[in-house]
């Protein structure tokens, strides 16, 4: 534990009580008040603090055709009739607690029409290619081996003298980028731009503070009405008794996507509809 998280708990003993929730709160005592928030109604006032704190800055820009020229050649202007390709950053404070999740997500308001985020699947419809099929893999990993290997694990080796040797299988598995290649290769040419994207660590949740970029396909129609919506989590974990405490808080906002702001970004907190919190 830091001195500071010993100084507050020395604190708390002095006071014969647990500090309140505002309390917390005002000093920033993020780790504790996510985990004594424990209904709605402080839940949501928590989710607040933390996300006023984070103070997410946001910038959407649609690609123009002009972008997407050096792309796809002679096919930017087919497909730039058909389907807006939409960037979403968004950069975050760093704050005092365990872990932060990012969820960002595309909706038409009267759910008319349907936006997807860049991938494999979404880039092929709008490219109207083909999906390759899933490719074979020879692999050990089989059910035959499995045995084996416990037989052989219980026998000290000795089973493996009176068996056939260990024979590779097929297995059905993800295309790889070649075959996506060669099936769809103006797909594959908008992958390769768009880069690797998200918001998440691969070990687990993000620490806040950073950049989150993503990339979505909506279909072209000028009257749909498109709401970006941006759900943020934020995760502590505490020392019980005898058990950890693993808290979190969610705060969910909504925003017209077409607020585009092109060369600057701008607050999450002045573009937000009114929010909600969990």
């Amino acid at each position: 534990m830091s001195d500071l998280l010993k100084s507050v708990a020395f604190a708390w003993l002095l006071a014969g009580c647990a500090p309140t929730l505002p309390s917390l709160l005002a000093n920033k005592h993020y780790r504790e008040a996510v985990c004594a928030g424990v209904d709605e109604e402080a839940a949501d006032e928590v989710a607040a603090a933390l996300a006023r704190d984070a103070d997410a800055q946001l910038h959407i820009h649609t690609l123009t055709q002009e972008e997407l020229e050096p792309v796809l050649g002679k096919y930017a202007p087919i497909i730039d009739a058909r389907h807006e390709f939409v960037r979403v950053r968004m950069l975050t404070n760093t704050l005092p607690v365990d872990g932060y999740q990012v969820q960002l997500e595309v909706e038409e308001a009267e759910r008319l029409n349907e936006a997807a985020p860049v991938n494999w699947a979404s880039l092929i419809r709008a490219t109207k290619e083909k999906m390759p099929p899933n490719r074979l893999y020879a692999t050990y990993a089989t059910p035959d081996n499995a045995l084996k290997t416990t037989a052989a694990f219980f026998s000290f080796g000795l089973s493996l003298f009176f068996t056939s040797p260990f024979q590779p299988g097929l297995a059905e598995g993800e295309p790889s980028p070649e075959d996506f290649e060669r099936s769809a290769p103006i797909a594959s040419r908008l992958q390769q731009a768009f880069g690797p994207t998200g918001c998440d660590n691969p070990g687990g949740p993000a620490q806040p503070g950073g950049d989150c970029t993503l990339y979505f396909v909506l279909p072209r129609n000028a009257k749909a009405r498109w709401k970006l919506q941006v759900k943020q989590t934020f995760f502590t974990q505490r020392l019980g008794d005898d058990r950890r405490l693993d808290c979190s808080v969610s705060r969910s906002d909504s925003l017209d996507l077409r607020a585009h702001f092109e060369a600057k970004t701008r607050p999450l907190s002045e573009l937000a509809e009114p929010a909600k919190s969990r």
